[in-house]
């Protein structure tokens, strides 16, 4: 990852976000200077945001065609999300 070297031997799809995220890193006063560059780093390696909006649509159109939404009780992110 760090090396900048992908898995097809191209540079790595999130290695500019760790380049933005690194330098930040290096040069800020205070880490929470860097959470935006974190979080756009870490959803390029994981995808949650992405797929928590898949999820939420799959919902949706579940709760549409079956008229409650029990499962969309609770909203709140999980953890490991956030």
């Amino acid at each position: 990852m760090a090396s900048g070297w992908g898995i097809t031997g191209n540079k790595g799809r999130c290695y500019d976000f760790w380049v933005d995220f690194s330098e930040c890193m290096s040069h800020c006063k205070l880490p929470q200077d860097c959470l935006l560059l974190r979080e756009d780093y870490m959803e390029c390696l994981h995808h949650n945001k992405e797929v928590l909006n898949d999820l939420s649509v799959v919902c949706e159109d579940a709760c549409t065609y079956q008229g409650s939404c029990p499962h969309l009780v609770n909203t709140a992110l999980p953890s490991f999300l956030s």
